[in-house]
């Protein structure tokens, strides 16, 4: 029987989870997420930068403000929390790919 690559089972197994994810955020919400237009557009992103333009076109007037604003600070904190889930996704397919 062939083995599967490390990192096509990793790649499984974050699916899995990510799956696993949006049945209990639609349990719990009552919301099914692909529902929304944005959960296509976000598949669609390769990149955090990808994500972060993505997440700013969503909302009017984000990119018109000033940096020392609430929306200066709402837009770094964008930034740095879609660099940190990039960041936290890669270590999680690298460990399971580790223990595959």
């Amino acid at each position: 029987m062939p083995e599967t690559p490390p990192e096509n089972s990793a790649r499984a197994n974050y699916r899995s989870m990510f799956d696993s994810a949006l049945q209990e955020y639609t349990k719990k919400t009552r919301k099914d997420p692909s529902s929304n237009p944005l959960f296509y557009k976000l598949q669609s992103c390769s990149s955090p930068g990808d994500i972060i333009t993505m997440l700013r076109q969503q909302i009017p007037g984000f990119d018109q403000s000033s940096s020392g604003s609430s929306d200066g600070r709402l837009r770094k904190w964008l930034d740095l929390t879609v660099k940190v889930i990039n960041a936290f996704s890669a270590t999680i397919g690298g460990a399971v790919a580790l223990v595959v």
